[in-house]
C-alpha cells in the first residue's frame, strides 16, 4: 500500500477552519451521543459506581502520559521537518515501534502487578479484575492513539472523524448490551471499552502506520525524545491540574462525590471538545507548515481573535444550558453537578488561551520551558486541592483548577514574549469576556425557574448575545464573512430557476 502524501501548505484561515470543522464533526458527535447517553449511565449507575468508572479511566490515563515520553507531540515537529518521504517514513515507524516496546511491557508489568494495586490504591479485591480488563486493551489503546495522531499529521480530517464516529456507535451498542441486556454495570462497561480499543487499534495500524514500513533509528528517537519529553511533562503536570482533584475528593469523601463531580465534567468539559481540542487538533501541524510565510506573524495574531470569539460563544452556550440539561438527564441524586459546570467551563477556556500563548516556545524548540511553567503550576494547583478541597468539597476542587490555568496562561505568555514577540488583541479579547460575563450575569440572576420556562429563558439569552457580539464586537469585515458562511449553510430562499 502507497504511504499518504504530506499536505500542502496554506496561510489561509478558511483552510485552519475547515480542518477544525471538520475534526470536531466526530468528537462534537461522540460528546452530543454521550450526553444524550448519560440517562443510561445515571439511571443504570450509582454516583459510587460513575465515581469508579472515572477513577479507573482516570488511573490509566495517569500511566500512559506517564510512559508517553512526549512522542506524540514531536512526531508533528518531527513529521514536518524530514527533508523527502523516505524520512518522514522513519520518523512515523520509529515512533510506532517505539510505542509498541514500551505500551506493551507495561501493560505486562501492570497485569502482573494487578492484585497488588487493587488492595493497595482501591482497597478491594474485586478491582484486579477491573485491572485486568482495563490493560488488556492498554497496548492497542496506545497503538489506536498514535494512529488517531498520524491522521492528525497528514491533516486527514474526515477519516479523523469517521473513525471518530464509527467507534463512538461500537462502543454505544455495547454499552447497551453489557449494561442494560447483561447488567454487568462497571465490568461491562471496561469490556465495551477495550474491545473498542482492539478495533480502532488495528484499523488504525494496518490503514496508516504498516504502509509507512518498520524502519528505525535511534537518532531520530533520540530527538524526538528530547523534544517530546518536556511535552510530556506538561501533559502529565495538565493532568494533574485537571484530574488529580478526583482522588483529592475520594481521599476526603467518598465515590459518590466523584461520580457526582464527575458528571459535571462531563457536560464541562465539552468547552475542550468543542473548541480546545478540534482547534489544536489541526493548529498542531498548522502552526509549523505556515511558520515560514512572509504574512506568519499577522496571521497567528488573526487567529487568535478568532479563537476567543469561539471560546466565549460556546463557554456560554454550555454555562446557560447545561444545568437544564443535567435537570432532563440524570436523577436529583446527580443535583449537585449542575452548579459546577459554568466553573468547569471557563477552567476550559482559560486552558484554550494558555495553550495558544505556548506557539513561540514551540516553533523556536523552547518547550522546556513549557515543562518548568507547568510543574510550577502543578504543584501550585495539588497545593490549592490540599487546602481547598477538605474544606469546600466539589467547589473547591474547581475553583483550584481555575486559579491553576489562569496563572499558567499568564507564565506562559510572559516567557512566550521573549522568545517570539507577537501581536495579541488583547483589548478585544476583553470585551468579548465582558459581553459574555454580563449575559451570563443575567442567567445567574434568575429566580429558579420551571425546566421548559428555563430553557426558554435560556436561548433567549443566547440569542440577545449572539446579537450584541454582531452589531457591537465583529468588525465590518468580520460580519460579512459571517454573513458568507451563513448563505453556503442555509439553503437559498430563491425559486429553483430564478
Amino acid at each position: 500500500m502507497k504511504p499518504p502524501a504530506a499536505p500542502k501548505s496554506t496561510t489561509s484561515f478558511g483552510a485552519v477552519l475547515r480542518h477544525a470543522s471538520i475534526y470536531s464533526i466526530g468528537p462534537i458527535g461522540v460528546r452530543i451521543g454521550g450526553l444524550l447517553l448519560v440517562p443510561l449511565y445515571t439511571y443504570n449507575l450509582t454516583p459510587a459506581e460513575y465515581g469508579i468508572m472515572e477513577y479507573l479511566d482516570l488511573f490509566a490515563v495517569c500511566v500512559t502520559m506517564f510512559f508517553s515520553f512526549g512522542l506524540s507531540s514531536a512526531i508533528y515537529r518531527f513529521y514536518y521537518a524530514a527533508e523527502d518521504e523516505v524520512g518522514r517514513r522513519v520518523v512515523v515507524a520509529t515512533t510506532f515501534l517505539s510505542t509498541l516496546a514500551v505500551f506493551g511491557s507495561v501493560a505486562i508489568i501492570m497485569l502482573l502487578l494487578a492484585p497488588w494495586i487493587a488492595v493497595r490504591f482501591f482497597h478491594d479485591p474485586i478491582f484486579q479484575r477491573y485491572l485486568t480488563i482495563l490493560f488488556i486493551g492498554f497496548t492497542f489503546n496506545a497503538v489506536a492513539e498514535l494512529g488517531m495522531t498520524f491522521v492528525s499529521v497528514l491533516q486527514k480530517s474526515k477519516v479523523h472523524a469517521t473513525i471518530k464516529i464509527s467507534r463512538f456507535l461500537v462502543d454505544v451498542a455495547l454499552n447497551v448490551w453489557f449494561l442494560i441486556g447483561l447488567r454487568w454495570g462497571v465490568q461491562g462497561l471496561l469490556l465495551s471499552n477495550m474491545i473498542s480499543n482492539i478495533g480502532v487499534g488495528l484499523l488504525v495500524y494496518f490503514l496508516f502506520v504498516r504502509p509507512m514500513g518498520f524502519s528505525f533509528s535511534w537518532n531520530i528517537l533520540t530527538r524526538m525524545v528530547r523534544y517530546g519529553l518536556p511535552m510530556a511533562v506538561v501533559q502529565l503536570s495538565l493532568f494533574i491540574i485537571n484530574f488529580s482533584d478526583r482522588f483529592f475528593l475520594q481521599a476526603y469523601s467518598d465515590f459518590t462525590q466523584v461520580g457526582i463531580y464527575a458528571l459535571a465534567y462531563k457536560f464541562g468539559i465539552m468547552m475542550n471538545t468543542l473548541v480546545v481540542s478540534n482547534f489544536f487538533q489541526i493548529w498542531q501541524a498548522k502552526m509549523f507548515e505556515v511558520a515560514e510565510a512572509d504574512d506568519a506573524k499577522e496571521f497567528y495574531g488573526r487567529v487568535f481573535t478568532y479563537l476567543i470569539y469561539g471560546l466565549f460563544a460556546a463557554g456560554l452556550v454550555l454555562a446557560v444550558l447545561s444545568g437544564d440539561l443535567i435537570r432532563l438527564m440524570a436523577p436529583p441524586k446527580y443535583g449537585g453537578a449542575a452548579g459546577l459546570v459554568p466553573l468547569v467551563v471557563l477552567a476550559y477556556l482559560l486552558h484554550g488561551v494558555g495553550t495558544y500563548f505556548e506557539l513561540g516556545h514551540r516553533l523556536k524548540d523552547r518547550t522546556k520551558i513549557l515543562g518548568v511553567i507547568l510543574v510550577a503550576t502543578c504543584v501550585v494547583c495539588v497545593g490549592l486541592y490540599a487546602i481547598l478541597i477538605p474544606r469546600w468539597g466539589m467547589l473547591g476542587a474547581v475553583l483550584a483548577t481555575d486559579i491553576a490555568f489562569l496563572m499558567r496562561a499568564v507564565w506562559v505568555y510572559i516567557a512566550g514574549r521573549r522568545i517570539l514577540p507577537l501581536q495579541f488583541e488583547f483589548r478585544r479579547a476583553l470585551l468579548v469576556a465582558a459581553v459574555t460575563a454580563a449575559a451570563m450575569a443575567v442567567r445567574l440572576l434568575l429566580p429558579p425557574l420551571p425546566l421548559p420556562l428555563s430553557i426558554a429563558s435560556g436561548v433567549a439569552i443566547l440569542g440577545i448575545y449572539g446579537a450584541v457580539m454582531i452589531a457591537f464586537v465583529l468588525r465590518p469585515a468580520e460580519r460579512d464573512a459571517l454573513r458568507n458562511v451563513v448563505r453556503r449553510v442555509l439553503p437559498s430562499r430563491a425559486p429553483r430557476g430564478v
